[in-house]
């Protein structure tokens, strides 16, 4: 079984309940977030104390344990579609779903309906449908209406982003962003970083240097796992850029192109791409292999 820390962590998002109510006498928060994340196990007595506090049985989280690993394997998938412009796998996904909703299924969820509507908008988007503007502004009322965000919520948020006006998505990211009290909660949604660094780059692009700072912040507050070399690229790309805007040039150019090229050889190539593609909007100028 992949992680049960991570799908009970879910329902705690899902359930608006602080780390520190789940957890009151049973363990620290500490704890938890370890939990959360695979580093450590707890009893079986503890766990279920967990779950009831959650007001479920066992059988009731079983069930969600399966439906959120379901939705974020489909939404890596989304992720993979939209990096390579796949349709035809977005196309197969949504006629997966509308299967399943057409079938009544019981275990049909609010969850499963927002990755539907998410992977309709996106393939309109991609396929620049007559239908693209209807089917985003549904997912925006959908993620509007939140009071806070999953991690799949963010993921849905962040594939849809570039199709989204600035002020459309400050918007809909206030509530949620402002529900999240402590970013240095190693349990905190991955999505959260990558739709941070997102708007970070897009506002420094608009010349909205205020609020690209605002976004800035909060990429260097967000816990990121030390050990993840992904992670740790990512954030010194969001620094040198800073850094390009705020103090030495020369220095953030050349911490951007060696950047550049080791995604090159990691043959990571479309964050190769996406990289030089936000140098180029901002005006920074890398991208050639230097020899």
């Amino acid at each position: 079984m992949e992680n049960l820390g991570q799908a009970l962590d879910w329902v705690r998002r899902n359930r608006n309940m602080t780390i520190e109510t789940l957890c009151e006498g049973v363990m620290s928060p500490s704890s938890y977030s370890r939990l959360v994340n695979g580093k450590t196990f707890v009893s079986s007595k503890s766990f279920m104390t967990l779950i009831f506090r959650l007001n479920m049985t066992f059988a009731m989280f079983l069930q969600d344990y399966h439906n959120f690993f379901q939705n974020r394997h489909d939404y890596a998938l989304l992720i993979h579609a939209q990096a390579y412009e796949d349709t035809e796998m977005l196309s197969a996904l949504l006629e997966t779903y509308y299967h399943q909703k057409q079938e009544q299924n019981k275990d049909w969820n609010n969850f499963d309906e927002r990755l539907l509507k998410v992977t309709a908008a996106l393939l309109d988007q991609l396929q620049e449908s007559p239908d693209a503007a209807s089917s985003l502004e549904a997912v925006k009322l959908e993620l509007a209406t939140l009071s806070h965000f999953t991690d799949n919520d963010f993921t849905a948020f962040h594939l849809l982003l570039p199709y989204l006006a600035l002020t459309e998505a400050d918007e809909i990211l206030q509530v949620p962003l402002g529900k999240v009290t402590n970013l240095q909660e190693p349990a905190l949604p991955e999505g959260l970083y990558h739709v941070c660094g997102d708007l970070f780059t897009r506002h420094l692009i608009a010349d909205n240097i205020e609020q690209a700072e605002f976004y800035y912040q909060k990429l260097t507050e967000i816990y990121i796992d030390p050990t993840d070399f992904n992670w740790k690229i990512s954030r010194k790309i969001h620094q040198s850029i800073w850094q390009y805007f705020t103090s030495d040039q020369d220095l953030a150019c050349q911490n951007l192109q060696r950047l550049f090229e080791l995604y090159g050889e990691l043959e990571l190539l479309h964050l190769q791409e996406k990289t030089r593609q936000t140098c180029v909007a901002l005006g920074v100028p890398i991208g050639e292999v230097i020899r």
